[in-house]
């Protein structure tokens, strides 16, 4: 297919050193591990707390799929690696959905 990946972007809400929040970190980065086309922005919610213009987070910890879209939330400790994986696999190779006018 050639060309360079279609970047996934990710955001990982937890809250300070709790230990779920800490396996998820991990898992997301054991699952990451050196694709350069997946760009994680994680976010410590007693450091800086949501905006109203943020994803609706109702649990700690939260990963959001940001792009490309759909939309996917997923929450708790993220402990399935090989499922993320295949999440972050699906996200690029899944074609455009054709609209219907």
């Amino acid at each position: 297919m050639g060309g360079q990946a279609q970047v996934i972007r990710l955001v990982l809400y937890v809250k300070g050193a709790l230990g779920s929040s800490e396996r998820a970190m991990r898992n997301v980065r054991r699952a990451i591990g050196r694709r350069d086309h997946i760009q994680l922005d994680v976010r410590d919610l007693t450091v800086e707390p949501l905006r109203d213009d943020e994803d609706p987070v109702v649990m700690i910890p939260t990963l959001v799929v940001c792009s490309p879209p759909p939309r996917r939330v997923l929450i708790g400790e993220l402990d399935d690696v090989d499922a993320l994986r295949d999440l972050f696999f699906d996200a690029t190779s899944r074609p455009p959905r054709s609209r219907r006018t």
